[in-house]
């Protein structure tokens, strides 16, 4: 059986042959992922919704892809457009806010006391 050596963040992680081309298939479907797929993609990967806010952020976390990592996913409706997104974010990130925080480069108490988004 062969091994493959992937670097996720920054790290490397030893993969089997099954492990590898399971996060092919995941690469390959988030790279084409239309926002009409997100709920077929997130019951297929199985991503456990691990925090809503009130503002309609969802944060979800796919486990199993990689041994002992966490893939971290935000949904969110862009205010401005109305279009719907689903982005990574940081392993790190705990709360869907938090995670919304992040993408703006601010902390969560930061992006709390935005009113409206631009």
């Amino acid at each position: 059986m062969q091994r493959h050596l992937v670097t996720i963040n920054g790290r490397a992680h030893e993969l089997t042959d099954v492990q590898f081309v399971d996060l092919n298939n995941f690469r390959s479907e988030v790279s084409r992922l239309e926002p009409k797929e997100y709920d077929d993609f997130l019951t297929t990967w199985t991503a456990k919704l691990v925090d809503s806010s009130k503002r309609g952020n969802m944060l979800y976390e796919i486990k199993g892809i990689i041994p002992k990592k966490k893939f971290k996913m935000l949904r969110y409706v862009d205010p401005s457009t109305q279009k719907q997104y689903l982005c990574f974010v940081p392993e790190e990130i705990k709360s869907a806010d938090q995670g919304m925080a992040w993408k703006f480069y601010l902390t969560e108490e930061e992006y709390d006391g935005i009113n409206a988004e631009a």
